[in-house]
């Protein structure tokens, strides 16, 4: 291979470099350059780096471009010649100690020439050795089509027909499912009697007309009165048991970050409660120096009306309407949440008749025989809720009321609701399949289904006043045709 001499004997030399024997000749007159030591770095082509650090710290003095170089491979004891560098752009660097070339547009990334060529050999070699170890215990992930998204895949071409049965289908079915969950909704029974008013205006007197707020709280909070009514409710539909008996508030903000966090959850396990759990409590942490249990606002204000019912204004044994109050709360709350040994124990309402400031009266009182894990009222209550309105479960009657069934209800309406101008209603209802009665869920896919017939009719309408060829198929890559086929068909 012809090479320019004269462009080679610009690469300038380096005093202390000494010359090594070379098994073959090159195919030009011999250069000044041949006492370099010249090495194949494929180590190195990853690992630039490397070389700067071999020498210590480095310093580029000078660069320069050579161009159309030819080849010679040579070996000896301690050098390796390797120039492959055919009509390449080289750089010409001197970095300390280090003399090496870096190629562009070549086959050939780094070639290196450097004094002392036999103990950078060796350190090269070990190098090699220990990252072709660490290629052997590499973690890379075994290859496959799914890992690298190779797998043949498919998208579907939506033509205005296809549109339109989507959208009408889909309406079909919504439209179908809403009907099916509003009549599930509509079978519900349901009985709903808002109490609270009508049971303090009971006690209105000349002197007390039970007008405002403050003589309603008054009225509420005389420890020394009883407040008792009695409400109806007929029965104008069949309702099969199970009769679910819930309690309703409203104006009711459980949700209340205060009163959310005041309990001890370490305390209703049987647990330590450290002070700063019971801190969360206050100011229903402690009275007289001793720890309530359970503690907190949520326990405090535990729902305490009661309700007594009968049929057809009975009030013996044969009249009287059983409300069952067991496996009414979550399973989890009854075996994990509540310990069956935690027992109430200073719990401020037990001795409400005797308080001295009738003031702080809270809510319902606990029977401090029974552990937590019996009192299911205590477990529904202290699942708080997330809305201002809500019910919770207070039992189940088990047997059938018949239409034209007159229940009677007699109430002990303790709990003060009127001093934060809430309501309270008594409600009965059956279930479905869907839960209570809620028409929202059924209205709501009626609805949806509606919106999606529409969208299909005006996809139809467009199509049918504006139609538009679709495209030709025979152009999508995985049906195009090849030359040669194309040929043949024409």
């Amino acid at each position: 291979m012809a090479t320019d001499t004269s462009v080679l004997s610009e690469v300038p030399t380096t005093e202390g470099f000494r010359a090594s024997p070379v098994s073959c000749k090159p195919a030009w007159p011999e250069p000044q350059f041949t006492s370099f030591y010249i090495f194949p770095i494929t180590g190195l082509r990853f690992r630039p780096h490397w070389g700067c650090s071999y020498v210590g710290q480095a310093k580029m003095v000078k660069r320069q471009t050579l161009i159309g170089l030819g080849f010679c491979v040579g070996r000896c004891a301690e050098c390796v010649w390797f120039l492959h560098l055919e009509m390449g752009s080289i750089r010409f660097m001197e970095l300390g100690r280090i003399v090496f070339f870096s190629v562009s547009g070549s086959d050939m990334t780094t070639v290196h020439a450097l004094k002392g060529g036999g103990e950078f050999l060796r350190r090269l070699q070990k190098e090699e050795e220990v990252q072709q170890s660490l290629r052997r215990e590499s973690r890379r992930p075994k290859y496959s089509r799914f890992s690298q998204q190779e797998l043949g895949s498919c998208k579907p071409m939506l033509t205005p027909r296809c549109t339109v049965a989507m959208f009408v289908s889909l309406g079909v079915m919504c439209i179908a499912i809403g009907v099916y969950a509003l009549l599930a909704s509509w079978s519900v029974v349901e009985l709903v009697n808002r109490y609270d008013i009508f049971c303090i205006m009971k006690y209105a007197t000349h002197a007390n007309p039970m007008i405002t707020v403050d003589e309603k709280i008054a009225f509420m909070q005389d420890a020394t009165k009883r407040k008792n009514c009695t409400i109806t409710m007929d029965v104008t539909k069949l309702m099969k048991q199970p009769i679910y008996v819930y309690y309703q508030l409203g104006n009711y903000f459980q949700n209340h970050r205060r009163y959310v966090k005041s309990k001890s959850e370490r305390q209703l396990r049987g647990l330590a409660a450290s002070s700063s759990e019971l801190n969360d409590c206050k100011p229903e942490d402690q009275v007289n120096g001793e720890v309530i249990v359970p503690c907190g606002l949520i326990a405090w204000t535990l729902f305490n009306d009661t309700y007594d019912l009968s049929t057809n204004g009975f009030s013996s044994d044969n009249g009287t309407v059983f409300v069952n109050k067991t496996a009414i709360a979550w399973k989890s709350d009854r075996e994990e949440r509540f310990n069956n040994t935690v027992f109430p124990t200073n719990f401020p309402n037990n001795n409400r008749t005797t308080l001295a400031n009738a003031s702080q009266i809270g809510g319902g009182w606990l029977n401090e025989s029974l552990p937590l894990s019996k009192n299911e009222n205590l477990m529904v209550w202290m699942r708080t809720a997330a809305l201002p309105t809500f019910r919770k479960l207070y039992g189940r009657i088990e047997t059938d009321l018949q239409p034209g069934t007159k229940l009677t209800i007699n109430i002990e309406n303790y709990y003060n609701a009127y001093g934060f101008g809430g309501s309270k209603k008594l409600v009965l209802s059956t279930a479905s399949w869907i839960g209570g009665r809620n028409d929202f869920l059924g209205l709501s896919y009626i609805v949806v289904g509606c919106a999606s017939i529409l969208m299909g009719l005006v996809f139809l309408y467009v199509h049918w006043k504006n139609p538009r060829p679709l495209g030709d198929r025979s152009y999508l890559s995985w049906v195009r045709k090849s030359p040669a086929t194309s040929t043949v068909t024409s």
